[in-house]
């Protein structure tokens, strides 16, 4: 549902509203932040910052070429730029390929919220929704399986998790041939 501000209304107070070229800065400090492997990394900090730079630029460059349909939000709260999702919205699948929030506001369930909006979304037009998770992000995972989604496949750092969504009432659904 859409608010007055043109945004597009989530649970808990969240919003989503489409990323525009002003959101660059807010975006690059963003995914900074979420690449921790790299951050940490025992290298000068230049080397990390141009190492994280190409993150970036690579994550802008190819994502809309990887993902069908690929719409890049900014999660707003009360006004305030607090995270990013993208969304591709393929026609057998709904992928989640990136949900990022600022330091202050992790840890507080928005991202459940966004989890759980995106999931109604999913019932409503009836589409699996799917997330590539990272093995070392054990929280996340249990997060997502508590939520319904369920280990679809496992690689070597990342598991997909994947969430069927079922009419009121209905049987489990069958597993998706992907």
């Amino acid at each position: 549902m859409q608010g007055h501000d043109g945004n597009l209304q989530l649970f808990d107070g969240l919003a989503l509203r489409p990323q525009r070229p002003a959101d660059e800065p807010f975006l690059r400090r963003l995914i900074h932040h979420s690449k921790a492997e790299i951050r940490l990394a025992d290298k000068p900090k230049d080397e990390i910052h141009g190492i994280l730079d190409q993150q970036v630029a690579a994550q802008r460059a190819q994502y809309p070429d990887m993902h069908a349909q690929l719409m890049q939000f900014i999660i707003v709260k009360t006004g305030v730029d607090v995270g990013r999702l993208e969304v591709g919205f393929g026609p057998n699948e709904w992928r989640i390929v990136a949900l990022d929030f600022i330091p202050e506001m992790e840890n507080k369930g928005y991202g459940t919220s966004v989890l759980k909006s995106l999931q109604a979304a999913a019932r409503n037009g009836m589409v699996p929704l799917t997330c590539a998770v990272r093995h070392d992000r054990p929280a996340l995972r249990q997060v997502m399986t508590g939520l319904g989604f369920q280990v679809d496949q496992t690689g070597d750092t990342h598991s997909l998790l994947v969430y069927i969504p079922r009419a009121e009432g209905a049987p489990p659904p069958a597993r998706p041939a992907w």
